[in-house]
């Protein structure tokens, strides 16, 4: 799940990146076939996929109170509460101007786009099958894409991603929170939370939560998000299992064409 505007609202723990530059796409296949061996262990494969669909350990939940509010206490943690969508600090016109559009929905959004972002910014790699289920079955999802060819990103490539899942009536969080590394402080990350935080509110879904990396509380702080009141923290159930050869073999594939 959660920056580096790698923001952690996505969904477990970050990992790095699936290929270490000293490794080569035949290295991690011969790991692959020893598996019970230290190279196996040791791969950059084994370690990404040990850390597949975890539960957002360690990151403290915090949800949305409006951006004029800044002392949790204040805050009635009811769903009668009403809270003001936050205002957007830049907007679209202004990125645009920059050479990043954002978009709603999946059109011109593939799988393997979003897991090379994912992969970029350290989120584990997700099955693809998996990840498209799960993005046809989010409430919202929003992207931004460069509008332009330049040193630093092609026409048309995925910028950052943010999702939102909920029943779309009473509550919905918000996952995935990616930025691609090279437009980092930019002021994208802040755009996607403020865009897909003021559609939920503006739909009167009164809970919006999310769960944060610890070294990026304060920034959501300042987007109107703090922690629930009375210590209360989530929990998660997680299913332990080994990683099927199917996602192994896909591992080692995404590694071959970052390559």
């Amino acid at each position: 799940m959660g920056p580096r505007w790698l923001f952690a609202s996505s969904p477990p723990c970050s990992v790095k990146p699936i290929l270490a530059t000293h490794c080569s796409c035949s290295c991690i296949r011969r790991s692959h076939h020893r598996r019970g061996s230290a190279n196996w262990l040791n791969s950059p494969v084994a370690s990404t996929l040990a850390n597949i669909d975890r539960p957002p350990a360690n990151k403290p939940k915090l949800s949305y109170v409006g951006s004029n509010v800044s002392d949790k206490a204040s805050w009635q943690s009811s769903t009668d509460s009403k809270v003001t969508a936050p205002s957007l600090t830049k907007l679209d016109k202004a990125f645009e101007a920059e050479g990043c559009q954002f978009v709603w929905g999946m059109n011109d959004l593939t799988v393997s786009d979003l897991n090379a972002l994912f992969q970029k910014v350290g989120f584990p790699l997700r099955d693809p099958n998996r990840l498209q289920l799960a993005l046809d079955h989010s409430h919202s999802v929003l992207w931004i894409r460069s509008m332009k060819q330049s040193r630093w990103a092609r026409q048309g490539q995925l910028l950052g991603f943010a999702r939102a899942t909920s029943d779309g009536a009473l509550s919905a969080t918000i996952w995935d929170v990616a930025v691609n590394p090279a437009w980092q402080r930019s002021g994208l990350g802040r755009g996607l939370v403020e865009r897909l935080t003021a559609r939920l509110v503006n739909e009167d879904i009164t809970i919006v939560s999310l769960y944060a990396e610890p070294n990026v509380v304060g920034l959501y702080n300042r987007l109107g998000f703090v922690a629930n009141p009375d210590g209360i923290k989530g929990m998660a159930f997680q299913k332990t299992s080994k990683p099927g050869k199917a996602l192994v073999e896909q591992a080692a594939a995404t590694a071959a064409v970052a390559a």
